[in-house]
């Protein structure tokens, strides 16, 4: 595709079938995760603060506008480094983003901490069902 700004991530990302969101999903025992592609708020995001796309390509290292086209309508998923600078750019976490993905795999979260001893599930269960929703979880630090 030429959209990276780190081709060897690309081709990484590209092997694991994770840039155009055909990941499987095994709830428990796989380290991959199915995520449909669907809505997400990146253009809402981008909009609401004025930035074009071809704008926003280039603060993420984007060759073109194209990848963030793909992003926006959730034919594709950014590479790891290339979601951290969403974040930034939009100043938005990828769990306001991608709410759905977020719900998906803090529920992939729990059903495989079931696996873990009852005081270690518990402990995980509990902090996951106090969290606030994906898009008002606190920010560490």
């Amino acid at each position: 595709m030429g959209c990276f700004l780190l081709p060897p991530f690309a081709s990484v990302f590209r092997s694991l079938g994770c840039l155009h969101g055909q990941l499987s999903l095994d709830k428990t025992k796989s380290m991959e995760i199915q995520v449909k592609r669907g809505p997400n708020y990146i253009s809402n995001m981008r909009r609401s603060r004025s930035i074009l796309q071809k704008q926003l390509a280039a603060l993420l290292g984007l060759r073109t506008d194209r990848c963030v086209s793909h992003y926006e309508n959730g034919t594709a998923f950014p590479p790891f480094l290339t979601a951290v600078m969403l974040e930034i750019v939009l100043g938005a976490r990828l769990s306001e983003l991608y709410p759905d993905v977020y719900r998906e795999c803090r529920e992939l979260v729990i059903t495989r901490a079931q696996q873990f001893d009852s005081a270690a599930h518990r402990a995980i269960v509990s902090r996951l069902r106090q969290e606030d929703p994906p898009n008002a979880h606190p920010r560490s630090g």
